[in-house]
């Protein structure tokens, strides 16, 4: 069987990954695993481009146009190629020179692998989901407003470093528990790690975290404090 895909001139064919190969899909930029169904490019001129045009079927089966939450003022149009402004994904910041779903009105992108991440994860060691957000600003009072306005970090819960607030994290609305996209899926590795290592229990785990929240919040609520007493003094 020959099919075309839109982004190569070249019919591609199946194909079967072997259990030796490195193969990276050309549009997500995972690994292909020898379980996944692929296709490859059917040239055979041995040209740099066609040799690594391999790609998942499910990558090959994404529709070139769709709308995602995160931007529902316009759709976004698949493109093989980033477009020629600088390419920032809107979700984790990251760059790549491959595949991006893109609102060229707007200059808003995704890496393919962001745009479907799951909108929902439970994790082994937190007793709440998590929930996809799409920004960590909180909903604020008016009079809150200006006095926050510096207050823009936020810590992952996992691996202690700065979820900035204009980036896409996964978020407990129960507790405030936050993680970067990519730590949570390491997070359920660590926990079993911790786990055969015989580390903290989950109950000492969870009061470190909630110890962690409140001093950060305590800090934050001086800093307002801090903030209103110079704005008074002016």
């Amino acid at each position: 069987m020959v099919i075309k895909h839109f982004s190569h001139r070249h019919p591609l064919s199946p194909y079967e990954v072997e259990e030796d190969q490195d193969i990276i899909c050309c549009v997500c930029e995972e690994e292909i695993l020898p379980t996944s169904p692929a296709y490859k490019c059917n040239n055979k001129n041995n040209s740099i481009s066609c040799e690594y045009f391999h790609l998942h079927k499910h990558c090959f089966e994404l529709p070139r146009e769709f709308q995602h939450s995160s931007h529902p003022q316009h759709s976004l149009t698949l493109l093989p190629k980033p477009p020629s402004y600088l390419f920032n994904c809107a979700a984790c910041a990251g760059y790549n020179s491959s595949f991006v779903y893109n609102c060229a009105a707007c200059e808003f992108a995704l890496h393919v692998r962001c745009s479907g991440l799951e909108e929902l994860v439970r994790r082994e060691d937190h007793q709440h989901p998590l929930q996809l957000v799409f920004s960590l600003r909180p909903e604020q009072k008016e009079e809150e407003e200006e006095e926050d306005e510096e207050e823009k970090d936020y810590w992952c819960d996992i691996c202690g470093c700065c979820v900035k607030e204009g980036r896409w994290a996964y978020l407990c609305k129960e507790c405030g528990y936050v993680t970067h996209l990519e730590c949570v899926s390491a997070e359920a590795e660590v926990f079993e790690k911790e786990e055969e290592e015989e580390a903290l229990d989950y109950s000492a785990k969870e009061e470190r975290r909630r110890r962690r929240r409140r001093r950060r919040r305590r800090r934050r609520r001086r800093r307002r404090r801090r903030r209103r007493r110079r704005r008074r003094g002016r």
